[in-house]
């Protein structure tokens, strides 16, 4: 497809890329395009075309005038970022355009006429021929002149012609005389003087039995004639005289076979018609009482000229007659005895096909009888003189009988610029005008919000369906019910009249109009407007009102359209191909790149500008006026300068070009205006809703200024706040930034703070209101939690502004409103205004400063800063003890608690934890109690205490439970699953987390996703391991957003124990190398430990034993130091596994033998399934095979109890290791020793392997007890 295509039809129309281009730089250099375009064959020398267009200039100003003319289509033109070269081609000698990149219409209608020339079948040709006529818009470059336009223009405008008869003769020939007839008519539509066509025409509606429409089409064409040729010119072909003469002979048969017509009087209902009939309508003025005698008598005098009455309603009355003269003597008739000043008649002979043209001529006859001039008159239509006059009937024809052909009420509509977005505006007025018939209604906004161009757009595209009875009316300027008259009557270009009042003369005129004024800002006129609205809809029942304004009319049968800005552009990163498309679809976009070429007409949206303009109508909000403005000013700035000066301030954006409205030219003026029609109320409420930076609920903006919440639907009546309704249906009210700005500065500084520390206190009370989610159901918990997203923006504004000047609010903000900062916020953003908040409160009480403290460090934990963290808590105890404050320092414990937990050091973690459960059960603080029994489990499960953990984590559960915590019940239900998948209880691990999942579902699908990493662990012990990715994959994600840096290498380091599972060692590697450098870097001791023996293991299986054991040996120390009975043994047996394939038996068996004791302590089933996998395969190199058999059974029996499979990566090794026992056995006695095993005590088969190899047992030693597996 060409990059380039230019239309030459009916003027020129560039496209680029898909863009639109009609203005150029200047008009010889839209001439130059032109002629290269229309000469696309060729290449032209340089010093002719610079000759050709700029002949009077200087030789050397014409080659520099083609040369910026050149210079400035490429850039137009240009391919985009990325694609060298140009469509134009020029060197020093000669210019041309790249006919591979350029398409023209002329090239492709020349294309169409060749083919059709050559075709072979008549369909074909007719398909040529449609393309290349379709493409024939009108005549080649209107707008341009020169010898070589006037000669083409001539040329292609014969070839058309030409297209067309030879078009209409091929559907003569095949019998399609509709499709004729239309290309007839197209025809003389481009050539209206051609009698040719013109006798196409009448000849086809002839031949389709439409003798009227051809006398009309001929009366017409004479017209036409005379008007531009004068009467003597005129010398008509035999061939139209005898399709004139065919034409009336018809009708003056068809008007003697028509039967008569039984008389109806009063009947309103239609009677079908069929065929030529005269047509007769009435108007008078209303008469009272009287007005049923009146209509009465029309309806006998009908009867008695052999008429039908069709239609009879109020001051109106249809009827036919089946002959032209009867219709003009009852027209006569009536006029005559029945004298009534106000009648006026209109007479038509047309060609009925049905009810629906019927009923569209009435109405226009209506319309058309109601408007003309005088009164007393019989209208009649060219069509019925000229049948009287063939009929010879002498009649005697009053002076009032006035000859007309039929006039539709024409409006008067001003011409507008280019209109773009506003669909769904356009449906809403076109439904409540056109579909549901509403008489008023009111676009309302602020100035310069494009309300007088949708009313004008509205009114163009309804043209149709008005008949052209639309009025524009504009009324800024009218002071009182007089002006605004004599305002109403200019528009309708009404006479003159001394005698009537101007008023009283616009409504007559209106009374009988089916019309649609549009009455353009009434705002300046109102409470006078209101009652002039009021009449003209009394007074004239069929005419709508389209008022736009800036508050409303104020009438009970108003509808109201408050009018936003047009949809503003999202800013690209990175400008590409699809990025410039979708900005050219944007209607505020569309509108700056139209009105900028106003004044740039070189101005395109390209990979250099999209960003700018993007950036600049989001600036400016989609506002109209203020795209204008910003628009104009490129004639002096470039689209940078622009753009700085508007990050500046927009309200100072005017200009002063004339063809811009006066009250238009600064978007301060406008604002000011706006500003001054309001009350002192109304003022304040638009105060109180400019300290929100996101908008606020009514309660919000009643509370900040203590005024009714109910004034804020005047001021969305007015259109000067936005409004919008949550997913909840609860409403929402912001001020566009443009407002919000002018708004700001007119509050006083010390009102400004007022308001500011009143919608601090509000969210304050927000977040108090709630306590901490005590008693609160999930559903009450996710209702919060939603409306508290609603004010993210405004509570960080909150925040920013708090610190600085009320820091206390900003500690109980900080306090109160912590479960949604956990669950809803970036973490490192609340860190951050927590330090900025200790830092503001250095000089502050004691107590403040240790609060403040608190909540740092609980922050610090969260971002991984913990010795941050410690130095907080230190500092809050010391301030705590100083102020007796108990529960403070129970606070301080627990923080401190926190911090040992994190660094591995669990002895310190428990301590402080109990010396925090002492303080809280001292002060009766159940909450407190139950969160430090929950940290306690924790840290016991830490140490493989899973006993006592259990316990902590019951108590607990069962303290939320009293209080109706369930954000506590769901995560005591999480720490006690995790104690039965460590116990490898996971069917009901996994039931606990579902639990707990049923509440973080409701509250917060992000907590929900991020449970998702225990969800994972567990469907990777159970061997799921796609499922376990994705639960991973989530969690990282989750954790990411909200930069929680621990937990998102916590979800690393489970993705990288799917993908050594699944065999894909390289990548585990990096995974685990990633996540060791976060928990080192930010001091996790327990994942330092973890991650160790995770890449220790996949060394192990990559075959680089050395490192293995190096890694290993780390992660055991680590372990050690932590005191982690639960990580010692999972590195032991690992160690163990390693120093295997190093050939330290002894050593290895040691290890194992401690693993086994310790996962047997600690009831870790899937760590005593792996340990005698490994003794397993020490008893075979030692070639203790029955007892290496006996071993593997026994741990296969577990791996199948607890539903643990072995992984993938792992069961290629356990095929051959099985093979090998299989064979040095033989299969008979494999299969007693496999038996054996799976009957026999695990710590009998570690015994009788130390029986068989008495050296082991200087090197480790098992217990007495026996181990019991049960089935689950």
């Amino acid at each position: 497809m060409a990059w380039v295509r230019v239309e030459l039809f009916a003027g020129l129309r560039v496209w680029a890329g898909g863009q639109l281009i009609v203005r150029f730089r200047t008009q010889k250099t839209a001439s130059l395009l032109a002629y290269l375009a229309y000469h696309l064959d060729r290449l032209h020398l340089r010093e002719f075309l610079a000759d050709m267009f700029w002949g009077e200039s200087e030789p050397e100003q014409a080659r520099n005038s083609l040369s910026k003319a050149l210079s400035s289509l490429r850039q137009q033109l240009a391919f985009p970022d990325g694609v060298s070269g140009s469509p134009i081609y020029s060197d020093r000698f000669y210019v041309g355009f790249r006919s591979e990149h350029m398409s023209t219409d002329v090239l492709e209608f020349e294309n169409h006429l060749r083919a059709a020339r050559t075709a072979y079948s008549v369909q074909e040709k007719i398909s040529h021929l449609t393309n290349a006529i379709q493409l024939y818009r009108g005549e080649l470059l209107p707008d341009f002149s020169g010898d070589w336009v006037e000669i083409e223009r001539v040329r292609r405008a014969e070839q058309f012609s030409e297209a067309v008869r030879e078009i209409v003769n091929l559907y003569e020939r095949t019998s399609d005389l509709k499709q004729a007839l239309h290309f007839a008519r197209l025809g003389l539509k481009f050539e209206p003087f051609s009698e040719d066509f013109c006798e196409q025409v009448m000849r086809l509606l002839l031949a389709t039995n439409q003798p009227t429409e051809a006398l009309r089409e001929f009366r017409n064409f004479s017209q036409r004639l005379e008007a531009n040729f004068g009467n003597n010119a005129i010398s008509l072909s035999p061939r139209l005289i005898a399709l004139l003469r065919e034409a009336e002979r018809k009708v003056s048969s068809s008007q003697q076979q028509l039967p008569t017509l039984d008389a109806l009087s009063g009947r309103s209902e239609f009677q079908p018609l069929i065929g030529t009939v005269t047509l007769l309508t009435f108007t008078w003025k209303q008469r009272g009482k009287s007005n049923g005698n009146f209509l009465q008598a029309l309806c006998e005098l009908v009867n008695r000229h052999k008429g039908q009455v069709i239609k009879s309603e109020n001051s109106f009355l249809a009827a036919a007659f089946p002959c032209a003269c009867w219709a003009v003597e009852c027209a006569l008739d009536c006029c005559s005895n029945l004298p009534d000043d106000s009648l006026r008649c209109f007479v038509d002979t047309v060609d009925l096909t049905g009810a629906e043209q019927l009923s569209d001529l009435l109405r226009q006859l209506r319309q058309s009888v109601a408007s003309a001039e005088g009164n007393g008159m019989v209208i009649c239509s060219e069509t019925t003189r000229a049948l009287l006059k063939r009929s010879q009937i002498n009649l005697t024809l009053p002076p009032s009988f006035a000859p007309s052909d039929l006039q539709k009420v024409q409006g008067d509509l001003p011409p507008t610029q280019k209109f773009f977005g506003r669909e769904d505006e356009l449906a809403q007025l076109r439904e409540w005008l056109l579909d549901e018939g509403n008489r008023l209604v009111t676009i309302v906004g602020i100035g310069g919000s494009g309300k007088t161009h949708l009313a004008l757009e509205f009114g163009l595209q309804s043209l149709d369906e008005y008949e052209g009875a639309i009025w524009f009316v504009p009324l800024q300027d009218a002071k009182g019910f007089e002006a605004l008259s004599e305002l109403l009557a200019r528009a309708l270009k009404l006479p003159v009249s001394p005698e009537q009042p101007v008023f009283e003369r616009a409504v007559q005129f209106l009374s009988s109009v089916q019309g649609l004024l549009i009455l353009d800002g009434i705002e300046g006129a109102l409470p006078e407007g209101a009652s002039f609205v009021r009449e003209i809809l009394k007074h004239a029942p069929k005419v709508q009102c389209l008022v736009t304004s800036r508050r409303p009319v104020g009438l009970p049968e108003e509808k109201l359209m408050p009018l936003m800005p047009l949809p503003v552009p999202k800013v690209p990163e990175n400008v590409t191909n699809d990025d410039i498309k979708a900005l050219s679809q944007c209607p505020s976009v569309q509108m700056f790149v139209d009105r900028a070429q106003k004044f740039r007409p070189d101005f395109q949206l390209n990979e250099r500008t999209a960003k700018k303009v993007a950036s600049i109508c989001a600036r400016l909000e989609g506002i109209p006026l203020a795209i204008e403005l910003a628009a104009s000013w490129l004639s002096s700035m470039s689209l940078s300068q622009i753009l700085e000066r508007l990050e500046q301030t927009v309200s100072s954006l005017q200009t002063s070009y004339r063809d811009i409205p006066e009250r238009h030219r600064s978007l301060q003026t406008v604002l000011a205006n706006s500003w001054q029609m309001l009350t002192e109320p109304m003022r304040k409420i638009l105060a109180s809703l400019s300290v929100f930076r996101s908008g606020a609920s009514p309660d919000a903006i009643a509370f900040v200024s203590g005024l009714p919440k109910e004034l804020l639907d005047q001021l969305q009546c007015w259109g000067l706040v936005c409004y919008s309704e949550t997913p909840n249906g609860e409403p929402r009210f912001w001020l566009l930034e443009t407002v919000k700005e002018f708004v700001n500065s007119q509050i006083a500084k010390e009102e400004k703070r007022n308001l500011r520390k009143r919608s601090a206190q509000f969210f304050v009370e927000l977040a108090e209101g709630f306590k901490e989610g005590a008693g609160k159901s999930a559903n009450e918990w996710s209702n919060w939690l939603q409306r508290m997203d609603l004010e993210r923006d405004n509570l960080r504004e909150t925040l920013t502004w708090a610190i600085g000047n009320e820091p206390e609010l900003a500690l109980r903000l900080l306090r109160a409103a912590q479960p949604f900062w956990q669950l809803r916020w970036s973490w490192q953003e609340i860190f951050g205004f927590s330090k900025s908040l200790f830092k503001s409160v250095s000089d502050a009480p004691p107590s403040i400063r240790a609060d403040a403290a608190i909540l740092v460090g609980e922050w610090a934990i969260a971002c991984g800063d913990f010795e941050l963290a410690s130095s907080m808590g230190k500092t809050a105890l010391k301030l705590f003890t100083q102020t007796g404050d108990a529960l403070g320092q129970g606070k301080a414990h627990l923080l401190l608690s926190e911090v040992a937990y994190l660094e591995g050091n669990y002895r310190d973690a428990r301590q402080h934890a109990e010396t925090s459960i002492a303080f809280f059960r001292a002060q009766k603080d159940l909450r407190q109690q139950a969160l430090t029994d929950f940290k306690l489990g924790r840290i016991s499960f830490r140490q493989g205490d899973m006993k006592q953990s259990r316990s902590h984590y019951a108590r607990c559960l069962k303290t939320f439970e009293v209080l109706g915590d369930e954000y506590g019940v769901a995560s005591a239900k999480s720490g006690l699953a995790a104690i039965e998948w460590r116990e490898c209880r996971y069917k009901v691990a996994r039931s606990l987390y579902e639990s707990a999942l049923n509440f973080w579902r409701i509250v917060s699908p992000e907590h929900a996703a991020a449970l998702l990493n225990d969800m994972g662990l567990i469907a990777l012990f159970m061997g799921n391991y796609d499922e376990a990715r994705r639960h991973y994959e989530a969690a990282r994600a989750i954790r990411a957003s909200l930069g929680a840096r621990s937990e998102e290498a916590a979800a690393l380091n489970g993705i990288a124990s799917v993908a050594w599972r699944q065999g894909h060692l390289e990548e585990a590697e990096r995974l685990y190398s990633q996540a060791l450098e976060v928990f080192r870097e930010i001091g996790n001791r327990w994942c330092v430990a973890l991650t160790l023996m995770d890449l220790g293991n996949v060394a192990l299986l990559l075959g680089r034993t050395k490192q293995a054991c190096e890694l290993l040996s780390q992660s055991l120390s680590e372990w050690e130091k932590l005191g982690d009975r639960w990580g010692i043994a999972k590195a032991m047996q690992k160690l163990g596994t390693a120093l295997l394939d190093e050939g330290e038996e002894a050593k290895a068996f040691s290890c194992l033998i401690e693993s086994l004791r310790l996962s047997e302590t600690i009831g870790d089933k899937i760590g005593i399934a792996e340990t005698m996998e490994s003794l397993a395969e020490l008893a075979y190199r030692l070639k203790e095979t029955s007892v290496a058999v006996q071993l593997f059974a026994a741990a296969s029996k577990v791996r199948r109890q607890i539903i643990a499979p072995l992984p993938p990566v792992l069961e290629g090794k356990r095929k051959r290791f099985v093979d090998s026992l299989r064979t040095a056995l033989g299969q008979t006695q494999f299969k007693v020793d496999w038996q054996k095993g799976q009957k026999t005590p695990i710590n009998r088969l570690a015994q009788t392997l130390m029986k068989k190899q008495p050296l082991f047992s200087l090197h480790a030693s098992f217990g007495k007890n026996e181990l019991s597996i049960s089935p689950q």
